[in-house]
């Protein structure tokens, strides 16, 4: 069984970083900070392509999916996956920052939300990381659902620490 579940993640691994259209890499803003590769892709009606920007939200039809947030490391990448319910027209985008010891992934949520809820599923690798220990931050800030004008204040979801072997 545990075979099976490490070549599911694996292929599943594969296909995000095939499949993933966002690719960046982190900035570097002192001499403590390296380069991270963050891989993302989010499924749902808070992804962010232009189809999507332009169409109708998609409003939920069938009973809403539990929140889950998981953080795992699968040889020198560590895996971030999100399920989450939010106001329809809400888009996110991710960026990750590393330095040393720790590394930070940030979800960046835009728009005015409209009068509906929706699902998306957000998943995420930080590839190519040196072995040894990293605390993780999860955060999510961006703007107001009601005044895109007005900027929330950064929030974190989750922390933990993992260990890149």
């Amino acid at each position: 069984m545990r075979i099976k579940n490490l070549l599911w993640l694996f292929a599943w691994l594969l296909f995000l970083a095939g499949s993933c259209k966002h690719q960046q890499t982190g900035s570097s803003s002192g001499s403590s900070q390296l380069p991270a590769l963050l891989t993302y892709e989010v499924k749902g009606c808070a992804e962010m392509t232009e189809s999507k920007l332009k169409s109708e939200p998609q409003r939920i039809s069938e009973p809403e999916i539990p929140e889950v947030l998981s953080v795992t490391v699968t040889g020198d990448s560590l895996i971030y996956s999100r399920s989450v319910v939010h106001l329809c027209c809400r888009k996110v985008k991710l960026t990750s920052e590393q330095n040393t010891s720790s590394i930070t992934i940030t979800e960046d949520w835009r728009g005015i939300g409209c009068k509906c809820r929706c699902n998306s599923q957000i998943h995420a690798a930080v590839v190519s990381l040196k072995p040894g220990a990293y605390r993780v931050f999860i955060v999510m800030m961006g703007t107001d659902p009601a005044d895109s004008q007005m900027q929330l204040p950064r929030d974190t979801t989750w922390r933990g620490e993992v260990q890149v072997k």
